[in-house]
């Protein structure tokens, strides 16, 4: 149990952790290239944790050379090393790694998480895969992990995907079928939800001088690509600095926030747009963002590009005025923990009324009468962190299990202690 200190005023300076979905991106990129890659800044947590080790176990050879982590990579030729590949909770690393599975050319392994893991869909992926020649099956339930793959290679090919899907089906084919034996064609329906981090995926790719054509309802893929291995610094995370961002909305305080790239490729750079619609006043500089928090005002936003910025702008709703409407994130259901359900529970036990209908979050702000709470987290990184922001404003807050926030952002609440 986390008690979180009341802050009466906030006026602080911090800089933002490493992007967690480019790091991720930059080791599963490393590992497929030829030659080195220096990672400066990678961020630490126990989501990267378990893409390193994983792509470790199939023949990359990852090194810490003082501040960078050093790569070398397989040239897409995989190799087994540990047959039992587990990713704990980290749906990132689940699906990119079921399509880098693949590229083995003979052998098998399995991949396998945690209980939660086990109930999130992968069918749709799965799907697609075979689609393009994968060999893989199910261990337990038609649809979901853990999985058993079987060493074919991608033959490339054409394949379909519904574009209301994790957008992580369409990343971890994009960077896989890199290496396919003949060209790929991704069709998708429209409308792509979660679309900024596929955009993120396919900049990423150019860095290792990778190609990737959009077409207006497909991505073509040129077979067999020599991905280059390079220097990168990994930027800091919009997503994981949104917390502190709204801590400081909802205190009527200031931060500035260093290694902040206000023109980032990152789909979650918008928490800036956002908090200025709510009443914020926002200055951004070369490598930096300052935000300092007015009266908040209720919006309506549709947040389908946006989903892990929902638990965020869902508490900070609780102290804006008017009814906040949080459009298009049915898919919220299927994350961590089902966020929907979390957000809408805790909010009630802080006084916050809510309602759902199927597609949009319905919040109902308030200036007063909030209720003590003890915040269940769902082992779910981001309601721990979102409902920090709750804490810092209240004061009579505990949030259950805070270990969670490992997953992303181990360092989270020793920063708030330092407020």
């Amino acid at each position: 149990m986390s008690n979180i200190n009341k802050i009466e005023s906030l006026d602080v300076e911090m800089t933002a952790p490493p992007s967690k979905s480019i790091s991720h991106r930059a080791i599963f990129l490393a590992s497929l290239a030829k030659g080195e890659t220096r990672i400066e800044n990678l961020l630490k947590s126990d989501d990267i944790d378990y893409t390193l080790t994983t792509c470790k176990d199939l023949g990359a050879i990852i090194e810490k050379k003082g501040k960078y982590l050093v790569i070398k990579g397989t040239d897409g030729n995989l190799s087994i090393k540990n047959k039992d590949l587990f990713i704990g909770n980290s749906g990132t690393t689940m699906r990119f790694l079921t399509s880098y599975a693949c590229l083995l050319k003979d052998g098998k392994v399995t991949i396998s998480g945690i209980e939660r893991m086990h109930e999130r869909p992968i069918g749709e992926l799965v799907s697609s895969l075979h689609d393009l020649g994968a060999n893989i099956k199910y261990l337990q339930h038609e649809n979901y992990p853990p999985l058993l793959i079987y060493g074919t290679g991608l033959k490339g090919g054409k394949t379909t995907l519904k574009g209301d899907i994790s957008s992580q089906f369409f990343s971890s084919l994009l960077i896989s079928c890199l290496k396919s034996s003949e060209n790929t064609q991704i069709y998708f329906q429209k409308p792509l939800k979660s679309k900024p981090y596929i955009d993120l995926t396919i900049d990423i790719i150019s860095k290792f001088k990778g190609k990737i054509i959009i077409k207006d309802d497909h991505y073509f893929i040129p077979k067999q690509q020599e991905l280059i291995g390079h220097s990168i610094k990994i930027e800091g995370d919009f997503s994981s600095s949104s917390y502190f961002l709204a801590m400081a909305a909802v205190l009527n305080g200031k931060i500035k926030i260093q290694n902040l790239n206000a023109n980032s490729k990152q789909g979650d750079r918008i928490i800036l747009d956002i908090l200025e619609q709510m009443g914020a006043k926002i200055k951004v500089g070369e490598n930096w963002v300052i935000l300092e928090g007015d009266k908040l005002n209720a919006i309506e936003f549709d947040f389908q590009n946006y989903p892990d910025l929902v638990p965020t702008i869902a508490v900070v709703s609780a102290f804006a005025n008017g009814q906040t409407i949080i459009k298009n994130v049915e898919h919220l259901q299927y994350k961590e923990s089902n966020r929907i359900t979390a957000i809408m529970n805790e909010l009630e036990k802080i006084g916050i009324k809510s309602n759902f209908d199927g597609k949009d979050l319905f919040i109902e702000g308030k200036e007063k009468s909030f209720k003590p709470a003890k915040i269940e987290t769902y082992n779910d990184h981001r309601i721990a962190m979102s409902f920090s922001v709750a804490a810092v404003k209240l004061g009579n807050i505990e949030i259950n299990n805070p270990e969670v926030v490992a997953k992303s952002f181990p360092d989270f609440f020793k920063i708030i202690e330092n407020f």
